[in-house]
């Protein structure tokens, strides 16, 4: 269950782009919601 200060964010995308989000996840060993987290992280 998560956290009350935690959310879930959902959205569409094509395959194409699911499937080279699970290459890159992969190839880094990391999940999605890792890979996910550090862009938005990173965002300004």
């Amino acid at each position: 269950m998560p956290r009350k200060e935690q959310g879930w964010i959902t959205f569409q995308t094509l395959e194409e782009e699911r499937e080279l989000l699970e290459e890159y996840c992969q190839q880094s060993q990391r999940t999605k919601t890792e890979i996910l987290r550090e862009l938005v992280r990173n965002l300004t």
